[in-house]
C-alpha cells in the first residue's frame, strides 16, 4: 500500500512538473513577456497636450505664458496619471509666491524642467533627479536648484569613477506629486534618458495613495517565470474589469486615523515646539494631513514597496537608485531632536540595501553653529540652501553610489 502510494505521488510530481514545463514553453513562444513591474494606464508621452486653460492669472503672449505668483495653471497639465509639467513650454512666473522673485520657466520635450537630453553617448553619465517641488525648484532660476548644483560639484569633482566622462543630472521634478507618481514619471519617460542613477528626493509628504495609478508585479522569486507574468497579467485584467470596478482604492480616514493613533501614544498640548515635547507632537497632530503622516507606520508601508519595486526596475534596466530624505524645517530649528521619520528611514533603506542619506543631521548642525535660515517656508529652500545640500549630496553620490 505505501508503495503504490509513493508511486503514485512520483507520478503525480513528474505529470505536474511536465505540465509547468507545457505551459512555460507554450507561453514563451505564444506571448510576449509583460514587464515584471507596470503601471496601468501610463501617459503617452507623445499624445498632444491639453489647451491651457484661461484663468486670471495667467496669459499667452507669443506663445510663452506668464503666471503671477504661481506656476500651476499654466505649466501644469492633468494626464490619467496625474499631474505633469506641460512638455515644450517656456514663459516667466511673475512675483513667485515663496520667493516673490521673477522666475524664468521652461521644459523640455518630455516635461522636465531642463535642456533637451538627446541620445546618450558613450562619455554621458546620467543622474535622474525625481522628486516634488523641492527638487523642480519653480522659485528660484534653474540654475539655482539642487539638481543643478549637484551637477556642477559632481563635474569639478576628481573621481576616477567620473573620469572622461560628462556628467549631467536631470531634473524630473513635479511640484505637489508623490512618491508613487514620481515612479510613474520614471516609468512613462524616465527610462528613455537611460540614467546611470536614479536620485529619489524624498520628503514626508510622500505617501499620498493615488486612486490612478495601479502598479501590478510578481514577487523576485516568480519574476522569471514567463507563463507566471502573463497569468498575473491576466488576472489583473479581470480584477480591474469585474472585481475592482467602481470601487474607491483610497482610504479617506487615513489621516484622522494616524492622528488618533500617534496622539494616543504621543500626547499633545500647547507651548513652545521648539523646546517642548508635547507641542512638537500637537504640531505634528496638526499637520498630519501634511508632513506629520510621515510619523505613521502606514506611511512607511507606502513608501516601502514602492522603493522596493524602484530598485527592482534599476536591476532590470541597468541604473542604480539613491534616496535622500528631507526634512521639515520644524524639525531643523528645534532644540529637540525629533527624528523618528528619520529613523524609520535609515532602518527600512538599511533593509532593502538602496543607498540613502538623511539631510537632517546636516542641516540642524548649519542651524545650530550660523542661525542662518536656508528655507522659504517648511520645506522649500533658498538658493543658498540649494547650494548647501548639494555639495552633501554630491559626496555621497560619489562615495555611496557612482564609486561602486
Amino acid at each position: 500500500m505505501k508503495r503504490s502510494i509513493l508511486i503514485n505521488f512520483v507520478v503525480l510530481l513528474v505529470a505536474l512538473f511536465f505540465c509547468a514545463l507545457v505551459l512555460e514553453v507554450s507561453s514563451r513562444l505564444l506571448f510576449d513577456a509583460p514587464p515584471s513591474v507596470v503601471i496601468d494606464n501610463l501617459s503617452d508621452p507623445t499624445a498632444a497636450e491639453s489647451p491651457m486653460q484661461e484663468r486670471e492669472n495667467v496669459e499667452l503672449r507669443d506663445g510663452q505664458i506668464f503666471s503671477k505668483g504661481v506656476p500651476d495653471a499654466g505649466f501644469y497639465v492633468h494626464t490619467p496619471t496625474g499631474r505633469r509639467l506641460r512638455r515644450g513650454a517656456s514663459g516667466m512666473i511673475t512675483g513667485h509666491h515663496l520667493s516673490r522673485k521673477d522666475v524664468e520657466f521652461s521644459t523640455n520635450s518630455l516635461g522636465y524642467r531642463d535642456d533637451e537630453i538627446g541620445e546618450k553617448g558613450e562619455r554621458d553619465y546620467r543622474i535622474l533627479a525625481l522628486g516634488d517641488s523641492i527638487t523642480l525648484g519653480d522659485y528660484v532660476s534653474a540654475e539655482q536648484t539642487y539638481p543643478e548644483y549637484v551637477e556642477r560639484f559632481l563635474a569639478a569633482a576628481e573621481s576616477p569613477a567620473l573620469e572622461g566622462k560628462d556628467v549631467r543630472v536631470i531634473n524630473a521634478g513635479v511640484g505637489a506629486i508623490d512618491l508613487q507618481n514620481e515612479f510613474a514619471i520614471l516609468m512613462e519617460t524616465g527610462l528613455s534618458v537611460e540614467p546611470d542613477v536614479v536620485l529619489v528626493g524624498m520628503y514626508l509628504n510622500d505617501a499620498y495613495h493615488s486612486q490612478v495609478l495601479k502598479i501590478r508585479r510578481l514577487p523576485p522569486s516568480l519574476s522569471w517565470s514567463h507563463f507566471l507574468r502573463v497569468f498575473s497579467m491576466w488576472l489583473d485584467v479581470y480584477r480591474d474589469r469585474y472585481v475592482y470596478e467602481g470601487t474607491g482604492l483610497r482610504d479617506e480616514g487615513a489621516v484622522e486615523r494616524a492622528r488618533d493613533e500617534f496622539l494616543a501614544t504621543n500626547p499633545g498640548a500647547k507651548g513652545d515646539w521648539r523646546t517642548n515635547e508635547e507641542a512638537f507632537n500637537a504640531l505634528i497632530a496638526e499637520h498630519m494631513g501634511r508632513w506629520g503622516y510621515a510619523w505613521s507606520d502606514e506611511f512607511w508601508t507606502i513608501i516601502t514597496p514602492l522603493l522596493e519595486l524602484m530598485k527592482r526596475v534599476g536591476s532590470e534596466e541597468g541604473f542604480r537608485l539613491a534616496v535622500i530624505l528631507f526634512p521639515v524645517d520644524y524639525q531643523v530649528k528645534s532644540e529637540l531632536l525629533v527624528n523618528q521619520p528619520q529613523q524609520n528611514f535609515a532602518r527600512i533603506m538599511t533593509e532593502l540595501g538602496i543607498p540613502h542619506l538623511d539631510l537632517l543631521p546636516l542641516l540642524r548642525n548649519q542651524y545650530q553653529r550660523d542661525g542662518v535660515n536656508l528655507f522659504y517656508d517648511h520645506c522649500h529652500y533658498r538658493p543658498e540652501g540649494n547650494e548647501f545640500l548639494a555639495r552633501p549630496v554630491a559626496d555621497f553620490l560619489l562615495r555611496e553610489v557612482i564609486s561602486r
